[in-house]
């Protein structure tokens, strides 16, 4: 009868009127593919018998977390009394932990879920292994009346319920997480009843919430105002190839859901909408307005200039500053200060001319990944994108003030403001409140202010240097590098961070690399739920093969971590806050061939 749920799918699929697929539910081969999981086969086996290593640390990781060391002591010595006493269900649940292991470990995205079976077969052990003390004691008659044997007991029996508790502070539910519903209000305070004819190109993860308001809470959008149109991926451009067709067939404005390096590179302008109406003035996650460059006639994507909300008209280098974004002006520790920049050029300079912030004591020099540089602008371009000042998470409460400056990256020197100034100011940011978590330990490196590299090792299979290391790893065409990085979740992570993990030559080119999920897809940092708890420590190894045609000569190691969607680096701070850039660099590596 549980079964019966699963009809579901096949009527509603019938029934049409579901905007987002799969559509062929109704017929054998359509819910055969959705029970049995048919499009999940391209993650399985995903990593080679070389790296069963890692993957095993992987899973030690993950099971740290889950259990602590008295319970794993516990399962062991329970599956022992089992194979001693009862061994065919020892064999089962071996045999099941096994062949699920083996199966989970080596598939990649949602394995933390999928672990859930393992890690119940190490709970069940974990209660034999009560049964086995207490049986071994109870032949024991001197051992069972000895004074330790009574709190022993009772240690076992309420170590569940103290474990319990221990975590109870933890944010392991979802209770205040709004992130969902905030954005789905957001949209529908800006585009219900505003007749703009807009279109929203979107993943599932945005699009999601808007689905569950209008099919569940039966909050209709009128084409009139907003048309959803789902982004899947199976193409090799889909975002290109869904802003082509929203031109095509509306006359209203483009938006799109997160910063989309696909559109970019196609040559579209990706203008951040940072302030909806609302009570709140709280704006959307990553909104943009999809524009072309100019000059363009046409009326969807050439959008009227900016209007900021700070204007400032101050010039420098051939640049303007416009003005400026800031949705309020008061932060906690720890809170991404998301400053949108308004810059344009009536003849856009052929150097660099770069942006840089100053909030109190603490410099942004920003790096210009993802950014659209000066001389690729057109003459009499607005560019407005968003330079996000990220807060230490021991900031001081206090008034900060805020500076702007323009930085000539090709000379390497700051571009004095018509009236001599190097700066200029731009308001204030109030800090104030609890941090969003503890300030951090000493670090190899801070990332965003919300994973910390706590150490790193690397070396051939079996060897290990630890980071950072000044005399080079000397390596062959072929070999394998194996890195093992250590993590620890600093604070919330408001996104899915990939990791990168690249052999570079001088000249900054990657050579050999991995980007991934940490720990290979098993521990994303951000899905659904929060999963990343502040204080949790992982370790995530990587297998860098030197390629076989690489010429001998000298190249680093570098890591960090980037937007899973934006594409975006995540910066690095220094123990003082200030932002040190975008990678750390783990030490040179020597490739010889003699």
């Amino acid at each position: 009868m549980g079964l019966f749920a699963w009809l579901y799918f096949p009527l509603r699929s019938a029934a049409g009127g579901v905007p987002f697929g799969p559509d062929n539910m109704n017929t054998l081969d359509g819910f055969l593919n959705l029970a049995l999981a048919r499009g999940l086969t391209v993650n399985l086996f995903h990593f080679t018998l070389a790296e069963q290593g890692q993957r095993a640390l992987v899973f030690l990781t993950l099971l740290g977390l889950q259990f602590n060391l008295l319970q794993i002591t516990l399962a062991v010595a329970g599956f022992a009394a089992l194979v001693w006493r009862r061994w065919r269900v020892a064999l089962l649940l071996g045999v099941f932990f096994a062949v699920n292991l083996a199966f989970i470990i080596n598939t990649v995205q949602d394995v933390m879920a999928y672990l859930m079976a393992p890690f119940m077969c190490v709970a069940i052990l974990a209660g034999a292994g009560v049964i086995a003390v207490i049986a071994w004691l109870d032949r024991r008659p001197r051992l069972a009346a000895a004074p330790a044997t009574l709190p022993l007991l009772a240690l076992l029996l309420i170590a569940p319920p103290l474990f319990g508790a221990a975590n109870a502070w933890r944010d392991v539910n979802v209770n205040g997480y709004t992130a969902a519903a905030d954005f789905a209000d957001a949209v529908y305070r800006h585009f219900a009843g505003a007749g703009e004819g807009a279109v929203l190109l979107a993943d599932w993860e945005h699009l999601t919430p808007l689905w569950y308001n209008i099919y569940v809470e039966g909050r209709p959008l009128s084409d009139d105002d907003l048309i959803l149109d789902y982004v899947a991926a199976g193409t090799a451009n889909p975002w290109v190839e869904h802003a082509f067709a929203a031109l095509d067939r509306t006359g209203g404005p483009v938006y799109v859901t997160g910063y989309r390096r696909a559109l970019i590179d196609a040559g579209f302008r990706l203008r951040p909408v940072e302030a909806l109406s609302g009570d709140d003035g709280a704006p959307p996650s990553d909104l943009y307005r999809l524009l072309v460059p100019p000059p363009t006639d046409d009326a969807r994507t050439s959008a009227a200039p900016p209007a900021p909300q700070h204007a400032v008209g101050r010039a420098a280098g051939g640049v303007t500053v416009v003005g400026y974004d800031l949705p309020r002006a008061d932060f906690r520790p720890g809170e991404v200060v998301p400053f949108v920049l308004y810059l344009g050029a009536d003849a856009p300079p052929e150097a660099i001319i770069f942006p840089y912030v100053e909030l109190g004591a603490l410099a942004y020099d920003f790096t210009t990944d993802s950014h659209w540089l000066t001389p690729w602008w057109a003459a009499g371009e607005v560019i407005g994108e968003r330079y996000d000042l990220r807060l230490p998470l021991d900031l001081a409460p206090g008034v900060y003030p805020l500076r702007l400056g323009l930085r000539d990256l090709n000379a390497g020197e700051d571009v004095p403001f018509e009236n001599g100034d190097w700066t200029v100011a731009l308001g204030e940011i109030a800090v104030a409140g609890e941090p969003l978590a503890p300030a951090p330990p000493a670090l190899l490196a801070n990332i965003g202010h919300r994973v910390g590299l706590v150490a790193a090792r690397a070396g051939l299979p079996g060897l290990g240097t630890p980071a950072p290391w000044t005399e080079p790893l000397v390596v062959r065409p072929g070999d394998a590098i194996d890195l093992t990085l250590t993590w620890r979740a600093l604070a919330p992570i408001e996104e899915s961070y990939t990791v990168f993990v690249h052999l570079i030559d001088p000249g900054n080119q990657v050579v050999a690399g991995h980007d991934y999920t940490p720990l290979g897809g098993a521990f994303p940092t951000h899905l659904w739920i929060p999963k990343w708890l502040p204080g949790q420590t992982v370790w995530d190894p990587y297998r860098l093969v030197v390629p076989a045609d690489l010429p001998p000569g000298d190249y680093l190691i570098e890591v960090g971590m980037y937007g899973m969607t934006s594409v975006r680096r995540i910066p690095q701070f220094d123990a003082g806050g200030a932002l040190t850039g975008d990678r750390y660099l783990l030490g040179p590596v020597r490739v010889v061939t003699e």
